[in-house]
């Protein structure tokens, strides 16, 4: 009974944001049952808000060492493994907490969130079987239908690519990644208008969206209306400072304006984080 009151009174303090008093009450929980696996994730859970990763880890691992099906704590592991970028430890991590699955976990979110790691990691045959299984569990699974059209769409099937996005919006009409990868969609086969409306639809529902933002600046470009262009470079450069594409467009957007000087700094930007471009790029640079 104590250690479920104390837990409680854990519980009840998180909602005031007071992280120590969280902690205090969720050690006492645990100090009086340490064989309750979720008394050790709760810990686990709080160092991480209150950035202790290390002692994070520790708890996780004992709530595992417990109850070695908790799933909840695989997948935190999972998680911070893949913020490292150590993606074979987080595909460990998800893999188990799959196997496992439980405690509010939703399986197709973990296999998309697999499948994520397998693309980086160009593993694309293992990506969309974990894709495909989560529209198996969860035949209405927007995000993964999407998944599929976005490595089409990068594969340079377009066609295979529109089914799959129309999938994702017959699911969510206004799931903003869709639309703004329909208008790409739609661009590529130059229907201008058409691409012009998903873009500013995508973008009123995220104004942040950076492939959106790209593909609006293109759009513009292939119209000549570089002044306009301008601006969505500009947008994606301020998200992403690092952009190589984004500072390559809006120099050629600089260089048609006439204003050779900022295109040439772009451009050695562009360079910079991309130095495949110089060949296409140094032609253009004012000396």
């Amino acid at each position: 009974l104590y250690p479920d009151i104390n837990f409680s009174l854990g519980k009840a303090s998180y909602e005031t944001g007071d992280m120590n008093t969280v902690l205090y009450h969720f050690r006492s929980a645990y100090i009086l049952d340490s064989l309750n696996p979720k008394f050790s994730y709760y810990i686990g859970k709080i160092l991480l808000n209150l950035n202790d990763t290390n002692n994070a880890v520790k708890y996780f691992m004992n709530c595992m060492h417990v109850d070695s099906a908790y799933s909840p704590a695989y997948f935190e592991m999972a998680e911070m493994n893949s913020a490292k970028k150590k993606f074979d430890t987080a595909l460990f991590y998800l893999s188990q907490a799959i196997k496992y699955s439980g405690s509010g976990l939703s399986i197709p979110v973990l296999l998309r969130k697999r499948s994520d790691i397998y693309f980086i990691q160009g593993k694309d045959s293992l990506a969309l079987k974990d894709l495909n299984l989560a529209i198996s569990i969860q035949p209405t699974d927007t995000i993964a239908y999407y998944r599929k059209g976005f490595y089409y769409f990068k594969s340079g099937n377009d066609s295979i690519s529109m089914i799959y996005i129309e999938k994702s919006l017959q699911m969510n009409a206004k799931y903003s990644p869709a639309i703004g990868l329909r208008g790409y969609l739609l661009f590529n086969q130059n229907k201008f208008p058409e691409a012009e409306s998903d873009f500013k639809e995508s973008l009123a529902l995220n104004p942040n969206d950076t492939l959106v933002l790209m593909g609006m600046g293109l759009l513009l470009i292939s119209v000549d209306d570089y002044r306009n262009a301008f601006s969505y470079f500009d947008k994606v450069l301020k998200l992403n400072p690092k952009s190589s594409s984004a500072y390559e467009n809006r120099g050629i957007c600089y260089f048609n304006l006439g204003s050779y000087k900022q295109a040439t700094y772009d451009f050695e930007k562009a360079i910079l984080y991309d130095p495949s471009l110089e060949e296409k790029l140094k032609p253009l640079m004012a000396r």
